[in-house]
């Protein structure tokens, strides 16, 4: 990688470079190697710089002399000063300045750009400028984390850029601590809170699907509650100035960190105008008492009481019988089945089932493929888990005005030398054609699946009718069951 570094002062290998005195505090900073520097607070490390091909980011960041806010090792998702939507580009890097603000705040500043390859311009270097001021809050005993970015698409580009990038995320945060892995569980925090039209709403850590596909939007801020220890406190996300108006964010299914997204509609207009995007925002620790005092009287988000939402987990003994539960409105780590196709053609039907109530229900008024699927048998871990062996997948299953099929579909997927994921073909059982059937019974088995990945199960209704399937198993026929994400 080519790197142009220009310093406002000369590096000392192993050595603070200057020192900044506060109250009780005292920064620096030193060259730990060619491509790594670490931010210092009264001599001990607060924060790595690392400085990659195509991506520059802080890990190893304390909130505290006693606690990590991101940990040493958790290279997927650490304090990004480039934004991780541009990976897919080289990162130069044309100078970094570690500079003292004020008396009680230290900065460093990263004047990067990457070259965009512009089918009608040929190469062109597009200018991205980041800045990360560190400070010590001694009101709420936190390190505070601001970062300023600008990312400048030149205007006869524009149109290129977007449409090669249509999602601009800016930012990728996973507390440290936030889960186990693994599976992921959730060890500290039980809910997401955020605040909009000056109000509390909040969310439970639960991993559901839908979170990986539901924009959220917040007036400025965003903070996990509440863990019983209250000594290591609770980290918020404060969007400053104009950022929260040209942001929304993601809450991962996985793992539960949070995605944050600059809106494309604005970032067209501005690149229009040949005005630079921009983003300030904060990240900081607050003590678990005054977020206690938030999470009680917040609200449940709305978002809860969607019909997307609201959808049936998926339970260890691999039984599904869709009984009424309100497990997706608390933090409980479950996974839960998911409306792939359509939200609007799928529900939970809590009225009506074989032998008890509950059902997942299809209903389509046009001539297409609509599935209720479940995602998480023998998952994506690190390191992933093979499948081994034959499964029998079975259920029951009603039909009314039905002008096509239903069945039962598995997928399940190889892993790439380049750690990516390809799904295989789907495999479905014979199709069950009856227009007004009454719950019958239907099952396939499916192929030899040792050395595959990643296991889905289907519920598929392929036409125009309602269908309703009820106690979906899984059986292994010659194997171990699959490890459950849950």
């Amino acid at each position: 990688m080519r790197l142009f570094l220009t310093f406002i002062i000369v590096l000392a290998f192993l050595k603070p470079a200057f020192a900044i005195s506060q109250e009780n505090t005292v920064f620096s900073w030193i060259k730990i190697s060619e491509n790594q520097y670490a931010i210092l607070a009264d001599g001990n490390s607060i924060a790595k710089l690392n400085i990659t091909q195509n991506w520059v980011f802080f890990n190893d960041v304390y909130k505290n002399s006693n606690s990590r806010f991101i940990a040493l090792d958790q290279a997927m998702s650490p304090l990004s000063i480039s934004w991780p939507v541009l990976k897919k580009y080289e990162i130069m890097v044309d100078k970094i300045s570690f500079k003292q603000l004020a008396k009680n705040k230290m900065s460093v500043e990263f004047r990067m750009h990457f070259v965009f390859e512009s089918g009608k311009f040929g190469k062109v270097a597009i200018e991205h400028f980041s800045k990360l001021d560190v400070s010590f809050d001694t009101k709420i005993g936190s390190y505070k984390y601001t970062i300023s970015s600008k990312l400048k698409i030149p205007r006869r580009i524009s149109n290129e850029f977007f449409k090669e990038n249509q999602t601009l995320e800016y930012q990728d945060i996973l507390p440290d601590g936030i889960v186990t892995f693994m599976p992921p569980r959730s060890e500290k925090w039980k809910w997401l809170i955020y605040k909009k039209k000056d109000k509390w709403f909040k969310l439970p850590l639960n991993h559901h699907n839908i979170y990986n596909e539901l924009p959220l939007k917040t007036d400025n801020r965003i903070c996990f509650a509440y863990e019983d220890d209250k000594d290591t406190g609770n980290p918020i996300f404060a969007l400053n100035k104009r950022t929260a108006a040209n942001t929304y964010f993601i809450l991962c299914t996985w793992a539960y960190d949070l995605h944050f997204f600059y809106e494309v509609k604005n970032a067209m207009r501005s690149a229009k105008k040949g005005q630079p995007l921009k983003v300030n925002y904060s990240i900081c620790y607050k003590s678990g008492e005054g977020i206690k005092k938030i999470y009680q009287n917040a609200r449940v988000s709305p978002v809860v009481e969607t019909r997307r939402f609201r959808v049936p987990e998926y339970p260890f003994n691999h039984f599904s019988t869709f009984e009424p539960s309100e497990e997706y409105k608390i933090p409980n780590d479950h996974y839960f089945w998911y409306a792939f196709h359509d939200w609007k053609n799928c529900s939970w039907d809590i009225t009506q089932g074989f032998n008890s109530q509950g059902s997942l229900k299809i209903s389509n008024d046009f001539k297409k493929m609509t599935s209720w699927k479940y995602t998480g048998l023998s998952p994506s871990y690190i390191p992933p888990i093979q499948l081994s062996g034959r499964y029998k997948i079975s259920a029951m299953v009603k039909t009314k005005n039905l002008n096509g099929s239903v069945k039962i579909g598995w997928q399940t997927s190889s892993l790439e030398s380049d750690g990516n994921y390809i799904s295989k073909p789907l495999e479905v059982s014979l199709p069950y054609t009856g227009q007004e059937m009454d719950w019958t019974p239907i099952f396939f088995e499916t192929n030899d699946v040792t050395g595959s990945y990643a296991a889905q199960i289907l519920l598929i209704l392929d036409g125009t009718g309602e269908a309703w399937f009820d106690n979906v198993k899984l059986e292994p026929l010659n194997g171990p069951l699959p490890v459950l994400q849950n």
